[in-house]
């Protein structure tokens, strides 16, 4: 069994689960046709999961529309466009709130995704097959990939050769309270990072052996208190760092094996 038909086989199991009635319409916007359902006085791309979103063949750049028939655009179906191997870019627009499992998988030639701050379901199987992944914009309810899952069978992964090609990460959203232990740990390829105002915590290995990063911001007001265990061990590229004055405790090794370290200010809180 390939992996196509692995992937169809659990695409399908999330569609028996979520799908109901089937009331499906179609708007097109911008040259391109969605199909949609509209519930409770809101769309759902991609007919309740039952249904591709788009033409499997639509080519170039995709930003999701705000409305449809009239309502406001909230919800992506499981699958909505599973196998657009000819988009380049994906973009979830404000407002939508749902993403369904497997919605961009196997998509792979988009190069950007980005996912609303207004998403707060963490969807599964999203990344996977997306092979020429470089630039990521993602809120912190879309983090299950970084973690375990819970549920045996079910993909939460960022697939680690994913995870090493792509360059430029945004955190987006005002949910940002901590950078969750390993989440951007073996990003090879990630060159700079914005640590979001409101995070207080950067947890162990959170950028651990991202090889390539050469620059960390901090955004002000900056909140962050601590910075964990080998946080940025091994990030041989990086060559200065200024810490916000709110950090008042570094762990051991946060920035061990950065052979090219030499310049760091520690703020008024480690003073």
């Amino acid at each position: 069994m390939n992996a196509k038909t692995i992937g169809m086989c659990l695409l399908g199991l999330f569609v028996a689960v979520s799908a109901g009635p089937a009331h499906a319409a179609t708007e097109t916007v911008g040259g391109i046709t969605y199909t949609y359902d509209i519930y409770s006085g809101a769309a759902y791309l991609g007919n309740s999961g039952s249904s591709p979103a788009i033409d499997r063949n639509t080519a170039g750049t995709i930003v999701t529309p705000t409305t449809l028939g009239g309502v406001p655009v909230t919800s992506i179906g499981p699958g909505a466009f599973w196998y657009c191997s000819n988009l380049t870019s994906i973009v979830v627009s404000e407002g939508v709130r749902y993403i369904g499992d497997y919605a961009f998988s196997f998509c792979a030639g988009i190069t950007n995704l980005t996912i609303a701050s207004t998403v707060t379901s963490d969807p599964a199987g999203i990344f996977r097959g997306l092979d020429s992944l470089r630039t990521l914009t993602l809120p912190r309810s879309c983090l299950t990939w970084a973690q375990s899952s819970g549920y045996p069978g079910v993909d939460y992964t960022l697939p680690a050769a994913v995870a090493a090609q792509i360059t430029s990460v945004t955190l987006c959203g005002n949910q940002w309270t901590e950078i969750p232990k390993q989440t951007f740990a073996r990003f090879y390829s990630l060159k700079s990072i914005t640590i979001p105002a409101e995070v207080t915590n950067i947890e162990s290995y959170a950028f651990a052996y991202c090889t390539n990063l050469e620059t960390v911001t901090f955004a002000e007001p900056s909140s962050l208190r601590t910075i964990g265990e080998a946080a940025f061990t091994g990030c041989s590229k990086l060559r200065a760092i200024s810490l916000p004055d709110s950090v008042t405790n570094i762990e051991t090794a946060a920035f061990a094996n950065n052979v090219s370290l030499g310049s760091v200010r520690l703020g008024t809180g480690l003073a």
